[in-house]
């Protein structure tokens, strides 16, 4: 063959390689673009086609997060970005991590991951899907609607309260008594009439009141003025109680959060649990983040903690909410559960820890009051607490109105005996050697309990000009007011046939 004929043929190649080259070059270019522009909807889940939730969609190359399934197992991915050799892993706790290229999605595509064989073992022996899970024990403590009106549940209690502004304890609280719930009874409502939960004090060890700078004791222990619009004695832990028989995770709407299980080394089935953006304000009003954890071999609801919650839009009339702009306060809370012998659950106890963030004021109101001035400027941590030692089914003869009345009067107003060897023999609820050593600057804390020993909370007076408007109420009996104590007493041991001494039935009070 001639030398020109070779060199010709050689160029001839070399031409038809570089025009196949760059035609494949065009063409992946092409398909990488198409890939970039699209989005997919993607479901995820296991073995028995059950939805995943919360599986991470991670990307390997640059090791960023793009997406988490929600309660359908489904997510949404937009490709723009990735190239036809970028792989994204579906990965959730207890299955098999997958990896999946790019260019393998299409819209509409399930993704099955496997479960890891450890887990498979359990899941055959316990039979149930964590979501399942959730929805199971929300069932169990919905609302019931209730026939019987009034308080249904009653038992032993202890309340504690620690008061500080400026970073100093400005007021301590500590009482023993009978309360009384509704329990778990549909909202009836704006203002929730049909839910409450009342606490009367038969001991009590409370200090006096001091102002903000904490040098005397409080005027008024309530005033209604546009800036000075405070309660002192407000009771903080049960309004949220019911709150969160009302909103919180579990109790109300499932749509309202979103819900991951969690590894710990307890062995109990633990969830992490946020409110979401879409239904806050609008759908739920009680915004929070947190865990639950519930019981592995009983598989009932056990703790919900929350890392923050803010509820002051909750049990609010329409105009108040539109003027609330500003959340006030936001708490961190513990609440353990226990249940009795019908099956039913209540608050075993519950610990919380609220911050005052905005002083402003719409037309003198908060959504629910501080118990001092100016909160935000004055510092104002209120640290509150509640145990239940006992619970009963209220006897028949208690679900009436007068039962109703006594209680609500006994927990606005409380009052109680300063009995020291009563308090040595109960749990301390709440740290309380800072309050001690602060208070003790104005007077001998011992001194302070024995002096309001067997006094109301609030002079009866100030309980008849009380913003809440009692007056209304007192005046429906003749003489209530005067025979407090008599009431109080009635309620105390007659209504409340379950009393139990907290040193024991056998011993004496002295």
């Amino acid at each position: 063959m001639k030398k020109s004929s070779l060199k010709g043929m050689m160029s001839r190649v070399i031409i038809y390689s570089i025009t196949v080259l760059l035609s494949s070059l065009f063409c992946w270019r092409e398909a990488d673009a198409q890939v970039r522009a699209k989005t997919v909807c993607l479901t995820v889940t296991d073995g028995f086609s059950a939805p995943l939730y919360g599986v991470y969609v991670v990307d390997i190359r640059n090791r960023l997060l793009v997406t988490t399934t929600d309660e359908e197992g489904q997510c949404k991915i937009l490709l723009k970005g990735f190239s036809v050799k970028d792989t994204l892993e579906f990965s959730c706790l207890g299955f098999y991590a997958k990896r999946m290229a790019v260019d393998s999605l299409h819209d509409g595509q399930v993704i099955v991951l496997q479960e890891r064989s450890i887990l498979l073992e359990e899941v055959a022996a316990e039979g149930i899907h964590p979501w399942d899970l959730l929805k199971g024990i929300s069932k169990e403590i919905k609302k019931k609607k209730e026939k019987v009106k009034g308080y249904r549940y009653f038992g032993n209690g202890q309340y504690e309260k620690i008061t500080e502004c400026n970073e100093r304890v400005v007021e301590y609280r500590r009482e023993y008594g009978c309360f009384a719930t509704t329990g778990n009874t549909k909202k009836r409502g704006t203002f929730d009439r049909g839910g409450e939960y009342g606490f009367v004090p038969k001991y009590a060890a409370r200090s006096y009141p001091l102002t903000v700078d904490g040098t005397d004791t409080l005027v008024l222990l309530y005033q209604t003025e546009e800036k000075l619009f405070f309660e002192s004695g407000k009771r903080r832990v049960f309004e949220f109680i019911r709150v969160v028989e009302l909103y919180g995770p579990l109790f109300g709407g499932m749509k309202d959060y979103d819900f991951k299980q969690i590894e710990t080394e307890s062995g109990d089935y633990t969830f992490q649990f946020k409110t979401k953006k879409s239904r806050y304000p609008n759908k739920t009003f009680l915004s929070c983040q947190g865990t639950l954890t519930i019981d592995r071999r009983t598989r009932k609801l056990k703790v919900i903690d929350f890392d923050y919650v803010e509820y002051a839009l909750c049990n609010q009339p329409r105009w108040a909410r539109k003027i609330m702009k500003e959340i006030f306060f936001s708490s961190r809370a513990e609440l353990k559960f226990k249940y009795w012998a019908e099956g039913e659950y209540c608050v075993e106890s519950c610990t919380m820890e609220t911050t005052w963030k905005s002083s402003k004021t719409e037309k003198g109101r908060y959504g629910t009051l501080p118990s001092r001035i100016e909160p935000l400027k004055n510092k104002l941590i209120e640290k509150e607490a509640f145990a239940c030692n006992s619970y009963y089914e209220v006897p028949a003869e208690g679900r009436n109105s007068a039962f109703i009345f006594a209680m609500g009067i006994g927990s606005y107003n409380p009052q109680g005996e300063y009995n020291a060897h009563i308090f040595s023999r109960l749990p301390e609820l709440l740290d309380s050697k800072q309050a001690f050593q602060d208070l003790n600057q104005y007077m001998d804390i011992e001194k302070q309990f024995k002096r309001l020993s067997n006094r109301a909370y609030y002079p009866v007076d100030y309980l008849l000009a009380s913003p809440w408007r009692w007056s209304s109420i007192l005046t429906r009996g003749e003489g209530v007011v005067a025979n407090f104590n008599k009431i109080r007493e009635m309620m105390l041991l007659c209504f409340f046939t379950g009393w139990r001494n907290p040193l024991g039935d056998e011993e004496e009070v002295k």
